[in-house]
């Protein structure tokens, strides 16, 4: 099921530069948020809310930790060890046997 997951998960993303991912990810969190007025998808209003209240506040996904930690970074303030998330190894295609981990 894992392996099928991160097969998956990848394909979405396919042809896709690394930096192309990145710009993906920043153009949908400008987006307009679905059924709200004057929001946008990366607001963080509940996790600031929180926060100010003194909880600290993971994020616990089943997307890889790269994806998940782009979509928050300037967008909530929460440190990278406290994002969780699916781990796989990149494989770049036609660059050798280079890996990000």
């Amino acid at each position: 099921m894992e392996k099928r997951h991160c097969v998956r998960n990848a394909y979405v993303y396919k042809g896709m530069t690394m930096e192309n991912f990145y710009t993906y990810t920043k153009d949908f969190l400008n987006q307009d948020a679905p059924g709200y007025n004057n929001m946008k998808r990366g607001d963080a209003q509940v996790v600031e809310y929180l926060q100010k209240n003194n909880f600290t506040v993971f994020i616990v996904s089943g997307s890889e930790c790269f994806e998940v930690r782009t979509i928050v970074e300037g967008h909530l303030n929460i440190p990278e060890s406290q994002i969780i998330g699916s781990s796989a190894t990149v494989i770049a295609s036609g660059q050798g046997d280079i890996k990000m981990d």
